[in-house]
């Protein structure tokens, strides 16, 4: 499935993860936040995306990157409300000028699982706040602290709304 995004405040994959797949890619074109200086955040939900957990200890993430300029950023977590996917540093953040985009991709590994923790990781790329400093890459990992199945992901900006196309694809068990 596929959502075009213009100023949300959010972006959600409503009741989208089955145990039809095992695993699911996230891939996000022209991010592009309506706040200057603003980290992508995403959390989950077990219920159709009805509520979605934002509990201080239900994530925990680890994020490592760096600018073109060579500023970098190495942050975690290990109880938090939500996942912060571009990490903290005030370099590494996105930009709303007109020339500041990004882009990202996730992998949700056994979503519907219900024995172990459900684990994330990603690949973020883009235009970072109007540093000159070139073009930032981040990688990160991160865990939902609960073995309840995860059906459903919202994603959001720590500050005002977005813009973005977000794609989801289910990969085969074979």
């Amino acid at each position: 499935s596929a959502v075009t995004a213009s100023n949300a405040a959010t972006v959600d994959f409503d009741a989208a993860f089955s145990s039809t797949y095992s695993q699911y890619v996230i891939v996000c074109s022209d991010l592009h936040p309506r706040t200057d200086n603003v980290e992508l955040r995403c959390r989950t939900s077990t219920d159709g995306g009805s509520s979605y957990d934002s509990g201080g200890s239900d994530y925990r993430w680890g994020v490592v990157g760096r600018d073109g300029g060579n500023a970098g950023d190495e942050s975690d977590a290990s109880s938090a409300s939500e996942i912060a996917i571009n990490g903290t540093s005030a370099e590494c953040q996105f930009g709303n000028a007109a020339d500041e985009s990004g882009w990202f991709r996730m992998w949700i590994f056994n979503p519907s699982g219900t024995t172990y923790d459900k684990n994330f990781a990603w690949l973020v790329g883009g235009s970072p706040i109007s540093t000159g400093n070139g073009p930032l890459a981040y990688q990160g990992v991160g865990q939902r602290n609960a073995t309840a199945d995860v059906d459903s992901i919202q994603f959001f900006m720590s500050s005002g709304n977005l813009d973005g196309v977000f794609r989801l694809y289910g990969i085969a068990n074979s």
